[in-house]
């Protein structure tokens, strides 16, 4: 089924071509000498009748309600399906509909799992480049050798972490969402983020299977209920295909769901932040060689700002785990750190301490205070004399992936963010999560607060489970209570490794183990948090740049940690920084207030690329990622409308190792169309932001506009701007 045909189809003909595809049960094999083996039974659409058809069997009136009898299955399985409200309203560029199942078990014997959506036989619409789309991630499921892969979902390190993708290319695709936002579903009885979805290819087929899979086992008797599904066959890219997604997500981002405090103005606005790592977590307590003390703050913050960043983030500020919050007094005492955060806030630096804490740090907290589970060490206290055995390396262990110090032989640790960022560093503690400590969590951050240190960035920040809703609500009671004069400015971020559906109503940016990640969905339809990019290298910061991402700058000296460097110890990643952060400047109503519709503005690949990986996980400390995929033309987009006055800006960036011009196509209607008598102006301006002839437009054929840039050395940009009335 090629979803691009469909849009000239009406409406009823593909309904009834999605209901044929989207539903799947597995069966119990039954086998005997006169039945049929089937261990799968599903449908599927003839696209030339519309038709539904049982593999193997008659075909089935397409009524909506119906009963499925076969030899292999003498009681049969009741599916009834409908059609539901989708919420918005077609265009001539894209149509969408709505459809639930329910499946009622009438034969003696368990079902499950239950598939649902479940598209078969999907066809490439741009060969192997026909790309599919998640929040997080892009992968291109025709190329390569056959492949299974399932996709969980949930966090900042998946590629599946909102319920939404897109199946396509640049010419067009079908987009699906499950109408469903910060709620659970269920696997086995037991609440998870999302349904897996379950994406493969076999071998010998060029068709590829995308299905969710619900873990579920209906017993005789009983029936399941699906969520809606809602379903946009488009023109143009990914961008769209999720305009309903975007619509859905603005409605379902209200009450405990929505924003109860604006994201703070410097990190809408701002390019990206700095973190340093304080002290390495093996340091010695009894005679502490720290990257930075809090005497540093203030000179960390001065040259943080000089290089076009305005938050900073100290990792390794607080003994982990421990309530109430406490500062690591290797890097010195509470009177230094007060006072540095206040330097910095006079330069216009916003500081965050690192806080490492679940709901639960194993024992239960007084409306006041936790206990820690161990005391902080003591600057100056030799620890005694251990008869322990000698730690023994293994590198296959999991337990070394924390082992991590600049000054072992070898370091320990494991490659971090692989690629052309940072390599080695280390995570912190996870604790259980439970639900007693709300109190006292937010008593230690108020205290913080009102002593004139209100920010806060919380390493995994999880609000899932058992625990639905508890740590989102902590925060935003804590916010509710606005502390300190300055508190708008205040920010919590964190690293959300469960619910980043919820995580959305209180983090104002990520804090993650990412290297450049294809976020361009979640930048589209949700905005906030702003997704981090650890950067570290001209390549990754000009491409986070174009996309939106909010950089983490975490620079290292040579054979030193992540984050032991200011950004002035690194001339060329100094320049770049101050470039793009005039550039964010110049264009900052682009990002702040338009849409980005990335690579979508093209109606045609540019170069060909084609990504190897398909792994679900993009990201984290102790997983080498493989190498750095990346375009080498990188051509981005953003949408704004202010009044009457409809603009592109399309970013070019020449990301290969060769000078080169670029040439590219754009059908410029599907995103700003020009009123009755109105017509297209463009300017174009140099990567200093100055205007130039850098770009230039001519119309061609069938409404596509070619583009056409200068010789751009590499890592060079060009800017090219659209307005029309």
């Amino acid at each position: 089924m090629n979803p691009t045909t469909l849009l000239s189809k009406p409406a009823a003909q593909y309904r009834l071509l999605l209901l044929a595809a989207i539903l799947q049960l597995a069966v119990p094999m039954i086998a005997s000498a006169a039945t049929e083996n089937i261990n799968g039974l599903y449908f599927k659409a003839d696209d030339a009748t519309g038709q539904i058809e049982e593999l193997g069997h008659s075909l089935v009136t397409p009524d909506s309600s119906f009963l499925i009898n076969s030899n292999s299955q003498p009681n049969g399985l009741k599916v009834t399906w409908s059609t539901c409200d989708t919420g918005v309203t077609d265009t001539a560029d894209r149509k969408s509909v709505c459809l639930n199942a329910s499946v009622e078990n009438v034969s003696g014997s368990d079902i499950g799992p239950v598939y649902f959506p479940d598209l078969q036989g999907m066809q490439p619409i741009s060969g192997d480049q026909t790309e599919l789309r998640t929040a997080l991630g892009v992968i291109n499921p025709f190329a390569g050798a056959p492949f299974s892969q399932v996709y969980g979902g949930t966090d900042i390190y998946e590629r599946y972490a909102l319920r939404w993708i897109d199946f396509g290319g640049y010419q067009g695709g079908i987009s699906i969402y499950q109408k469903k936002w910060g709620d659970e579903d269920m696997f086995n009885g037991s609440p998870i983020l999302h349904a897996p979805l379950v994406v493969s290819r076999a071998a010998g087929q060029n068709v590829v299977r995308i299905a969710w899979q619900n873990n579920i086992t209906l017993k005789p008797g009983e029936k399941w209920q699906s969520d809606d599904f809602v379903f946009t066959f488009h023109r143009g890219g990914w961008a769209k295909g999720i305009e309903p997604f975007a619509q859905f997500v603005r409605k379902m981002q209200v009450g405990a769901l929505g924003r109860q405090t604006p994201v703070p103005s410097h990190v809408v606005h701002g390019l990206g932040f700095q973190t340093v790592w304080m002290v390495e977590g093996l340091e010695s307590s009894w005679a502490p060689k720290p990257n930075f003390t809090f005497s540093d703050i203030g000179r960390i913050a001065q040259d943080a700002k000089a290089n076009g960043l305005d938050e900073l983030v100290l990792f390794g500020s607080n003994i982990v785990g421990h309530l109430p919050i406490v500062l690591d007094p290797r890097a010195g005492t509470e009177a230094q750190f007060l006072a540095g955060v206040q330097k910095a806030r006079s330069i216009g630096v916003n500081v965050s301490a690192f806080a490492s804490f679940s709901l639960d740090i194993g024992t239960p907290c007084t409306e006041s205070a936790c206990v820690p589970a161990t005391p902080p060490p003591v600057p100056g206290a030799r620890p005694p004399v251990s008869a322990a055995a000698p730690y023994a390396y293994d590198p296959t262990s999991a337990s070394t992936f924390w082992t991590y110090h600049s000054e072992l032989l070898p370091a320990m640790g494991s490659p971090l963010i692989i690629s052309e960022t940072y390599p080695t560093s280390q995570s912190p503690v996870l604790f259980e999560d439970q639900f007693p400590n709300r109190t006292a969590i937010i008593n230690s951050m108020l205290t913080w607060a009102n002593k004139g240190a209100p920010s806060f960035t919380m390493d995994e920040f999880q609000d899932a489970g058992f625990m639905s809703g508890g740590l989102v609500s902590t925060m935003q009671q804590l916010r509710n209570k606005k502390p300190v004069p300055n508190y708008a400015q205040a920010t919590i971020s964190g690293e959300p490794v469960m619910n980043l559906e919820r995580a959305a109503a209180v983090l104002d940016y990520t804090w993650a183990w990412n290297d450049y990640i294809e976020a361009g969905p979640f930048l589209n339809a949700v905005r906030y948090p702003r997704i981090n990019a650890d950067v570290s290298s001209p390549r990754v910061a000009k491409m986070a740049f174009i996309d939106g991402l909010y950089m983490n700058v975490m620079l290292s000296k040579p054979n030193k940690s992540n984050g032991s460097a200011l950004v002035s110890e690194n001339p060329v990643m100094s320049k770049t920084l101050k470039q793009l952060s005039s550039l964010h400047k110049e264009f900052d109503d682009y990002f702040s207030n338009g849409t980005f519709i990335g690579e979508s503005v093209l109606s045609e690949p540019v170069t060909p690329f084609i990504r190897t990986s398909k792994t679900s996980w993009i990201g984290g400390s102790i997983f080498d990622l493989g190498p750095f995929e990346y375009q080498k033309v990188f051509i981005k987009a953003y949408q704004l409308q202010t009044g009457s006055v409809k603009k592109l800006l399309i970013f070019v960036l020449n990301n290969d190792t060769v000078a080169r011009s670029v040439t590219f196509k754009s059908e410029l209607g599907l995103w700003i169309k020009p009123s009755a008598g109105a017509s297209y102006t463009f300017t174009s301006y140099d990567e200093s932001g100055t205007v130039s002839n850098s770009c230039t437009m001519t119309k061609g054929a069938n409404n596509i506009w070619i583009g056409t840039t200068k010789t751009l050395a590499p890592l060079q940009m060009a800017i090219c701007e659209v307005e029309t009335q």
